[in-house]
């Protein structure tokens, strides 16, 4: 964005974001914050750099969603160590509320990425290879070598991916029951 629409934007540590007070409109972080070693730290510095009325958007895995209770352990967005922090509304909000955000807004749904989550929640029950369908199996080469050396991940991931389709389908409409009936999805953005 930076480079080819000459916006201007940072990327590293949220401390070391070299800006004035009040210097921005709008900060958003998709899946980011339950990254950082200091969310609240962060919010500080995210009210400070904002300008009077600036906006700050935060999505982030729904910890106290349905899904997340079901699945339990297996739940793709679990993710331990990477996620250092977990959220539901209620914890999201009050960590915003204490730095003097007002949540105008709270959308617990995101059909794409809910339906994702939950095939992989699903697959990490049966594959002993986790995460399968996101992690550093997607990228494996296929090399005759690789198939020789780690044949039960090639065929766990091709399985995986013959099955895509059929899961893809059945996942979704088991959302959009979900979401008829009014149970939160996975994933939490305020």
């Amino acid at each position: 964005a930076r480079d080819q629409l000459g916006v201007p934007m940072h990327v590293g540590a949220v401390e070391t974001i070299p800006a004035e007070e009040g210097t921005f409109d709008f900060i958003c972080l998709y899946h980011v914050f339950e990254h950082l070693d200091d969310p609240q730290a962060a919010l500080k510095q995210f009210r400070r750099l904002l300008k009077p009325g600036g906006r700050l958007l935060l999505e982030v895995p729904h910890y106290r969603s349905a899904f997340s209770q079901w699945f339990g352990a297996r739940w793709f967005h679990l993710d331990v160590p990477r996620h250092v922090f977990h959220y539901g509304v209620k914890s999201l909000t009050a960590a915003l509320n204490r730095e003097g955000f007002e949540v105008d807004g709270i959308k617990t749904r995101y059909f794409l990425y809910d339906v994702f989550g939950n095939i992989q929640s699903f697959l990490n029950g049966f594959l002993k290879t986790k995460q399968i369908l996101n992690g550093k199996e997607v990228q494996a080469s296929f090399k005759l070598s690789d198939i020789v050396r780690r044949p039960r991940v090639y065929w766990e991931l091709v399985a995986a991916r013959l099955m895509w389709p059929v899961l893809f389908v059945s996942f979704a409409a088991v959302q959009a029951v979900f979401w008829a009936l009014n149970i939160e999805g996975g994933t939490l953005t305020v």
